[in-house]
């Protein structure tokens, strides 16, 4: 069984997520715990990937009519 993960920083959550600009990053303590993390999930073998995306400001929302 395989799950997908998305982390997103509180800088983007919310109502003030929609003025977060589009290069924000994350405060280098934060990314050095999230290192550490996937090092070990890598190390364990449970890590499969761990690409970024785009930040959600540059999102686009997809519908479908009629389901």
């Amino acid at each position: 069984m395989r799950f997908m993960m998305f982390m997103i920083p509180k800088v983007y959550q919310g109502e003030e997520g929609k003025n977060a600009s589009t290069d924000f990053a994350p405060p280098v303590e934060a990314v050095e715990r999230m290192t550490k993390y996937n090092e070990e999930l890598a190390r364990s073998g449970a890590l499969v990937s761990a690409e970024g995306l785009h930040p959600p400001v540059d999102a686009v929302q997809v519908s479908f009519k009629h389901g």
